[in-house]
């Protein structure tokens, strides 16, 4: 879906959710339908960023609400996807390095894609309080430098 652009794709994203997780897990998709699009690679970085973010609340919140919710402008990319499950703790600030060696392979991955765009992505969690993850993109902050390297 990701050939249509960045809003077709994360629409699909929660059909498929949703058919997956049956009625054990409220989804709720706030994004507005607009169909700017931006750099393939970009696109890319940004929709693996929600999936695993997605992903990860279906296999470890025990929620019972999954929010997708942000904006896509011309001028930048605000997506958050939060749950009210049960939320972890983190041992040290989320950083590349930090969540490689607490095993939060799947977060390490977010933040990696995340720094490839020059995104920048936050994650608020703590124990019984549900799980919160942000993105942040400016299109203007991913130059020719960047893509030439993202492309080799």
């Amino acid at each position: 879906m990701l050939n249509y652009g960045l809003y077709p794709a994360l629409s699909q994203l929660v059909e498929d959710l949703r058919d997956r997780a049956g009625n054990r897990l409220r989804i709720v998709f706030q994004v507005e339908n607009r169909l700017d699009r931006y750099h393939p690679i970009a696109e890319h970085q940004i929709y693996a960023v929600v999936r695993q973010a997605c992903e990860n609340s279906l296999k470890h919140a025990q929620a019972s609400t999954l929010f997708i919710e942000g904006r896509l402008r011309e001028t930048d990319v605000q997506l958050t996807v939060r749950d009210d499950g049960i939320g972890f703790e983190l041992l040290s600030q989320p950083d590349l390095l930090n969540l490689l060696q607490q095993n939060r392979f799947g977060l390490a991955g977010m933040y990696e894609r995340a720094e490839l765009i020059n995104a920048r992505l936050s994650l608020f969690t703590a124990p019984g309080k549900g799980t919160s993850i942000s993105l942040r993109w400016i299109p203007a902050d991913l130059n020719e430098d960047d893509i030439q390297f993202l492309m080799s």
